[in-house]
């Protein structure tokens, strides 16, 4: 058998250099239509030496390739080696060129995607290897009808009919090629025009990802308890605060119920109002009292029919 061995350099006379397609086309084969040829190696590499193979005169279904490198569990479970439909741990990992080569060229494309400036374009990176999901902001979780319907058109479009209603208020649409990712970039930029997000430049999407989505309950536009319009608000933090790398959470509530959890987040703001007293409209009931003690830090009493405030209680409470 003879046996080419090539190194990319090398002091030592008796080895080869080069690349391994330097090589393929000295081989001599005795009866090219009964040869059989086996490629395993990076993508790249695989691409040109079976482009090399081909002009020797060899067919497709002559040439196997391997797409072991993708695969991880090995059981069709984790979606790493999902290739279109095709799952390299099941299907595969060996493929006559004639089936692979499909995934060998869209496996090419997607490696020279720069994941890091994906993800900094508020893309997704799924564990189907190939598919990403666009991000869209929506600060404080209000838009019009024409976002919501911009957003259907992208998922009919680019994607797989699936939209994610995420915790932080955004939209998440699932099921994008990576390769069209600029195209839905530019399908975004009505989207992002109508809830004025801060851009560098139009038509490429979303500029940073870090300082998530602003979050809000719905506030006094609807809630008889909201204290404020937490929607304005949010649209106010967002313009001082994004584009921004920092991985940084902020919510918004408009009152003591904290529906939004803002306590839970990096920052977060409780709209509360200062109880009035009024002596000529209070009738003595003991409701605010008794809801002091009940709800709040007893700060309340009644003498002579009439509502006195224990500062000490409320110094207490606030120094502790």
């Amino acid at each position: 058998m003879d046996l080419i061995l090539t190194v990319d350099s090398s002091d030592v006379p008796f080895y080869r250099t080069g690349l391994v397609t330097k090589y393929i086309p000295e081989l001599e084969l005795d009866n090219i239509h009964e040869t059989v040829a086996i490629v395993v190696g990076p993508p790249v590499m695989m691409k040109f030496a079976v482009a090399e193979l081909l002009k020797l005169g060899m067919k497709e279904e002559q040439i196997w390739i391997s797409q072991e490198r993708k695969m991880c569990c090995g059981l069709g479970k984790c979606g790493h080696c999902r290739m279109n439909d095709t799952y390299i741990c099941l299907d595969g990992p060996v493929f006559c060129y004639s089936e692979g080569k499909n995934c060998l060229i869209r496996e090419e494309n997607i490696m020279d995607i720069n994941t890091k400036k994906l993800k900094k374009n508020a893309f997704r990176v799924s564990k189907v290897r190939g598919l990403t999901a666009s991000r869209v902001r929506v600060p404080g979780g209000c838009c019009n009808a024409d976002v919501m319907q911009q957003v259907v058109d992208i998922a009919r479009k680019y994607g797989n009919y699936q939209i994610h209603l995420t915790t932080r208020q955004g939209f998440e649409i699932e099921g994008i090629h990576m390769e069209d990712m600029d195209k839905v970039n530019e399908m975004l930029q009505p989207i992002i025009d109508n809830l004025q997000i801060n851009q560098n430049e139009a038509g490429t999407g979303y500029p940073a990802s870090g300082t998530r989505n602003v979050c809000a309950c719905i506030g006094n536009r609807v809630c008889p308890f909201g204290n404020y319009n937490t929607a304005v608000f949010a649209k106010r933090i967002e313009k001082a605060i994004f584009p921004n790398d920092l991985h940084f959470k902020i919510a918004l509530t408009g009152c003591a119920n904290d529906c939004i959890k803002a306590r839970m987040h990096d920052f977060g703001i409780i709209g509360m109002t200062e109880p009035q007293y009024d002596p000529n409209r209070c009738v003595s009931c003991g409701a605010c009292v008794k809801g002091c003690d009940k709800l709040s830090v007893d700060a309340l009493k009644m003498e002579n029919y009439r509502i006195v405030r224990n500062e000490e209680n409320v110094w207490d409470v606030a120094s502790a």
